[in-house]
């Protein structure tokens, strides 16, 4: 809330509590002046008509009475609001925790809550892993099948995820079609987060069937564990997002552990991509023609082009090394 809408909010409510105030005093002098008539023509004819009654007294207990009705009207109104507001306070805070269409934790929560688990895991002599999830070839589904089927299958795939994931796991949704847990296990016991990859690769590549259409999907994961050369959940995060480019690069519906070799892998690819953008304007890629010879005459009957990126640095690359990058 800026400066601005502050100083207006409250000066509506000091309006209001004014206005609030002005009717209530009008409503109490009113009540008091006419029910004090009243009572005092009552308690007349009751005591007989010589009977002393003190108005002054009656209209105190008159204002008495109306001021302590008119208080536990307003407690009860100010509680329900308060209420109200405190209600409107958890729903905004679940909103910048959680993503709405999965109820998962958001980037920023896992980087908050995973950095608490981290410390903790570290505490207790354990190891925390890292998994992301990511959906292969998620954008042919909305192309295909349109966003809201396209959301109808995140869903599925998160509970999926949560289905099979650890009771006391996090759980996130850190992008479009990718996803995160993260949980505690016993350093010597690795295969437990391999069994836990192992079930949501097979249970995602099941078909997902709705509006009558059964849609064939897979998920790559990459694996990291905290234990290994890893000093924050950022970084141990940033392990598993490795680890999970190797998943994909490896032919996708598998999981990956991270090894510090697929950190060098994946920077050498991204320097291949960035020198690929100005290649072929710097005349880089250039064409090779290998002969066709027919065996039984031995001439030749034609040529074979191919791509080879002389690259300044680096020399020759041959096209099965940069021919993937490009088409990506």
């Amino acid at each position: 809330m800026t400066v601005k809408s502050a100083a207006t909010f409250s000066l509506r409510n000091i309006s209001r509590e004014f206005m609030t105030g002005a009717v209530t005093g009008a409503a109490l002098l009113l009540f008091v002046g006419t029910a004090g008539t009243a009572v005092v023509k009552t308690l007349a004819h009751w005591h007989g008509s010589d009977a002393v009654i003190d108005h002054g007294l009656v209209a105190a207990l008159l204002l008495n009475a109306a001021l302590i009705l008119f208080g536990w009207f307003r407690y009860r109104a100010l509680s329900e609001e308060l209420s109200t507001l405190s209600d409107a306070g958890r729903h905004a805070h679940a909103l910048a925790q959680r993503d709405p269409l999965t109820g998962f934790l958001n980037r920023r929560s896992l980087s908050e809550d995973g950095a608490a688990l981290f410390a903790s895991t570290r505490r207790r002599g354990k190891a925390m892993a890292m998994l992301t999830i990511d959906i292969d070839h998620f954008k042919s589904v909305n192309d295909l099948h349109g966003y809201a089927v396209g959301d109808l299958l995140l869903a599925h795939v998160a509970e999926t995820i949560a289905a099979i994931a650890p009771g006391t796991s996090l759980l996130a949704r850190l992008g479009a079609d990718e996803f995160a847990c993260a949980f505690v296990f016993d350093s010597a016991h690795e295969n437990v987060a391999d069994r836990i990859a192992e079930r949501m690769v097979a249970g995602l590549a099941l078909p997902f069937r709705t509006n009558g259409v059964d849609i064939h999907t897979s998920v790559s994961i990459g694996i990291a564990r905290s234990d290994r050369d890893c000093a924050s959940v950022d970084a141990l995060l940033r392990n598993a997002d490795i680890a999970l480019h190797a998943a994909k690069t490896a032919g996708r519906s598998r999981h990956a552990w991270f090894d510090t070799s697929m950190e060098r892998s994946l920077q050498l690819r991204g320097e291949l991509e960035a020198g690929l953008r100005s290649a072929i304007p710097a005349q880089e890629v250039v064409p090779y023609f290998e002969q066709q010879v027919d065996l039984t005459t031995g001439l030749i009957t034609g040529f074979e082009v191919l791509a080879r990126w002389e690259h300044p640095t680096r020399g020759m690359i041959a096209p099965d090394v940069f021919i993937p990058i490009a088409e990506e």
